[in-house]
């Protein structure tokens, strides 16, 4: 019983490492690495006063929609809606031709005037202390939260104070 126990597990060990030679990954390293979606349960209304920047993390084989995840002041991460209102708006806001474009120069390997670029490899880039595009990301989406009369015109903004 013991020898033939011995047999099994150094004909798995055999198997085992053949598979490694051949290029293919281990049998529990696959499981234990497989990057999946990372919105789960996301909030379908925040305040824009709160959220300090956001980032959408496109389609990829792991996860079959776009996920928008929002930094919020306080340094949190929450993952937002994307079928609500706002959501579209700020997938319309990172799929800008000016906000790819810098992306795509920071992606390459060129950052620009310094910009850091995280590159998470699953289509998805992170673009830190680069003020041109999180400024520009930020002016388009609080166009978003401008408010409107009912012809659709942006609505003056009221001073308040002393009249001259």
């Amino acid at each position: 019983m013991n020898l033939l126990f011995c047999l099994v597990l150094f004909s798995l060990l055999c198997v085992i490492s053949s598979l490694q030679q051949a290029g293919t990954e281990p049998l529990f390293a696959a499981l234990s690495a497989v990057p999946r979606c990372q919105c789960h349960n996301p909030i379908n209304q925040i305040h824009h006063k709160f959220i300090g920047s956001f980032k959408v993390n496109r389609l990829n084989e792991y996860c079959n929609f776009e996920e928008i995840i929002l930094t919020l002041k306080d340094s949190r991460k929450v993952c937002f809606n994307r079928q609500t209102k706002m959501g579209k708006h700020l997938i319309r806001c990172d799929k800008r031709p000016e906000l790819s474009s810098l992306n795509e120069n920071q992606t390459s390997g060129k950052p620009r005037s310094g910009g850091r670029f995280k590159d998470y490899g699953n289509n998805s880039v992170e673009i830190a202390k680069h003020p041109s595009s999180d400024k520009k990301q930020m002016q388009c989406m609080k166009k978003f939260f401008k408010k409107k009369n009912r012809k659709g015109q942006r609505k003056p903004k009221k001073h308040s104070g002393v009249p001259t």
